[in-house]
């Protein structure tokens, strides 16, 4: 819930819950943004009195399981949730939206013919309704890994992690539908990339970087004209924007950036980095979570706090291959050190990770 206080009991580093709007209608501050002191003066001096901000962080509770009795139970999670007749019907409702994704996208690049964009949402709202809770979305993702659509099934699982982001901050329908359409087409300039480069079985020239760069200006190309909220064009543009300045294509710092771009960069990069590639596999997620609180720098600091925490925690219970060969099940999450939780080792001690960081979580099954 948005926590609306006086301007004069705001602190650095508050998150700003709504944008706050001028008199005359200039937008001060976008939701999202983190309060400083330059901010703060500035709100002052256009008279604003009072700052909606995110309620203060509370310490989350620790995802503890009871400990199992391997006799009575030995399913993993992520086992159960692909034994959920939820999980057939979800597998042939992301097949289907993969398909109508990519002939889409193909009349509309190819005939300039309008985005279909209710029927996509519509379809891919239809995922959502296949499942319970947003974290068997995730799972449901990570047992469908096997899909190597480089474009079409990856803007796929962009909208729908995007689409549980939102969930997890509690945004209106409106938001988590345009937030859902960024995702599912923030990577339409890829379009304009020669398919030799989108699936080039191994690392890129010099030269094809810079050609696969362009993708996100092809894409602001490709919508601008289109009857499309703001937001998606924006998303288009700058999911590969970083919010230190170290992204591309403009080097765009996270004053500048929107913030449906900011949730859809975090969302791109948790699945890029998951799903099989024809030239790799996936990494674990808990190698990702790692990465990316190693370049935590680049992204929102509150958006990146709430989907690593709630990312994690959707694979307590999952089953896990250490690094030292061992294996067990995640009995806990640390809640200020997500990457290493607590591991119920199959002699039924625990091992917790974060105290021993030089063994790592190498697979999830």
């Amino acid at each position: 819930m948005v926590k609306v206080i006086p301007i004069a009991e705001a602190q650095v580093d508050m998150i700003i819950a709504r944008d706050i709007v001028s008199s005359q209608g200039q937008v001060l501050a976008k939701r999202g943004t983190v309060l400083d002191e330059q901010l703060w003066m500035h709100l002052q001096f256009y008279g604003i009195s009072e700052v909606p901000v995110e309620p203060e962080d509370v310490p989350a509770e620790p995802v503890l399981l009871d400990i199992i009795d391997h006799e009575e139970n030995n399913e993993s999670v992520v086992v159960s949730v692909r034994k959920k007749t939820s999980f057939k019907s979800f597998k042939e409702a992301y097949v289907n939206e993969v398909n109508i994704l990519k002939n889409s996208l193909s009349d509309f690049i190819k005939r300039r013919e309008p985005v279909e964009k209710d029927t996509l949402l519509k379809e891919t709202k239809k995922l959502f309704k296949e499942v319970s809770d947003t974290s068997d979305i995730l799972m449901m993702l990570y047992n469908m890994r096997s899909i190597d659509d480089v474009t079409y099934a990856h803007s796929v699982n962009v909208s729908l992690v995007c689409r549980v982001i939102g969930t997890w901050m509690k945004y209106p329908e409106d938001d988590l539908d345009t937030l859902t359409l960024c995702g599912l087409l923030h990577d339409v300039g890829k379009s304009e990339i020669p398919m030799s480069i989108i699936k080039k079985p191994g690392p890129l020239t010099d030269e094809e970087y810079e050609i696969i760069q362009n993708h996100p200006l092809y894409g602001h190309t490709i919508l601008k004209n289109q009857k499309v909220d703001r937001r998606i064009k924006l998303a288009a543009l700058q999911h590969h924007e970083r919010c230190n300045g170290m992204g591309y294509p403009y080097g765009l710092t996270i004053e500048e950036l929107d913030s449906f771009s900011l949730i859809v960069a975090i969302a791109d990069v948790y699945d890029a980095m998951t799903a099989n590639r024809c030239y790799r596999d996936g990494l674990c997620p808990f190698d990702v979570i790692a990465s990316l609180e190693d370049m935590a720098d680049g992204f929102h600091p509150y958006f990146l706090k709430i989907f690593l925490q709630n990312t994690a925690a959707a694979y307590a219970g999952a089953d896990v291959q250490l690094t030292d060969g061992r294996k067990g099940r995640i009995h806990e999450i640390n809640p200020n050190d997500v990457a290493y939780p607590k591991i119920i080792l199959e002699d039924r001690s625990i091992l917790d990770l974060s105290k021993n960081k030089n063994i790592f979580i190498e697979k999830v099954f």
